[in-house]
């Protein structure tokens, strides 16, 4: 019984991780630091390193789910759902529960600074929703 968070990596091995959530950390940090901007940087830390990788896993499977159901769906991809933390920076992220709830597996997909051109859509469409789908294919 455990609730435990992956952060996404292509599942073809793309090399030089071109396509993962670790990639997007990275940007989304080296933009803020450009930007001379050190509290989003710490934000992204942070919801990447606490929020989503010490807090979350904290949980047991049932308070783990009971917070999941109080959280408003981003948006859905099959039959995923997507949380998007609020305000940016943000990260996106899914959740799989096992049948018999006894696991919890958060997968964190993306993480940004700014969207792409300025679009939260398009962040969905060319970035967050390209990674689901590779969950359920």
């Amino acid at each position: 019984m455990a609730v435990r968070t992956v952060y996404y990596r292509d599942p073809e091995g793309v090399p030089d991780d071109a396509d993962s959530f670790m990639k997007d950390l990275r940007a989304a940090v080296e933009q803020a630091r450009l930007a001379s901007d050190p509290k989003a940087a710490q934000r992204i830390r942070d919801l990447a390193l606490d929020y989503l990788y010490v807090r979350l896993p904290a949980m047991s499977p049932a308070a783990a789910i009971d917070y999941l159901e109080t959280r408003r769906v981003w948006r859905w991809s099959q039959d995923y759902p997507v949380y998007k933390t609020a305000d940016l920076p943000c990260a996106a992220f899914t959740a799989d529960v096992s049948e018999d709830e006894s696991e919890v597996t958060i997968t964190a997909l993306a993480t940004c600074y700014r969207y792409p051109a300025n679009s939260e859509d398009r962040w969905w469409t060319d970035i967050v929703e390209p990674r689901v789908r590779t969950l359920w294919t």
